[in-house]
């Protein structure tokens, strides 16, 4: 049973750990998106800017919908650990 216990909670840890890379990924994607927003609108190329924001619009949606599961992952991830340690 332990070793079948560990075995999940590592599993659980490399989950958390790669939806930790996957936000942070995103965020650096959202951020590059709003910097050519910015500087396509400056340049008058509206319609790429309002291309690129659609674009930004659902990247945040996914980047909130996967921090929120980052969350519950993360907390079920501690509750494991918790677990294991009584």
């Amino acid at each position: 049973f332990i070793v079948t216990y560990n075995k999940s909670l590592a599993q659980q840890a490399a989950l958390v750990e790669k939806m930790r890379t996957q936000i942070t990924r995103q965020k650096a994607e959202f951020e590059k998106m709003k910097a050519r927003i910015a500087a396509l609108h400056q340049a008058g190329q509206l319609e790429e800017a309002g291309r690129i924001a659609l674009q930004a619009k659902a990247t945040a949606q996914s980047l909130q919908e996967l921090e929120g599961q980052f969350t519950q992952t993360d907390e079920m991830y501690k509750n494991m650990t918790r677990q294991r340690d009584v």
